[in-house]
């Protein structure tokens, strides 16, 4: 097996990890806490964004980008229900 290089070996802990566990101690604690870490938020994506987001795909527009810089779905997006 290859040696880990001494970068590698000075990496610390993901802070999303941290911040995950610190959440899950508070919910743990009865708090009522709304996570936005590693795949939250913990409740069902509104309709209108999984429109934006159906639409996006199908129109070709899914390869990966900046999506604030599609007028069009920042629009979708951050338009109320």
């Amino acid at each position: 097996m290859l040696p880990i290089s001494k970068r590698s070996r000075e990496l610390g802990t993901e802070n999303a990890f941290v911040v995950l566990g610190e959440v899950a101690a508070l919910q743990a604690e009865g708090k009522d806490v709304v996570s936005f870490c590693i795949g939250q938020p913990d409740f069902p994506t509104p309709d209108h964004i999984r429109l934006a987001g159906i639409k996006a795909i199908t129109e070709g527009l899914s390869p990966a980008r900046n999506n604030m810089d599609t007028p069009s779905f920042a629009t979708e997006l951050f338009a109320s229900p």
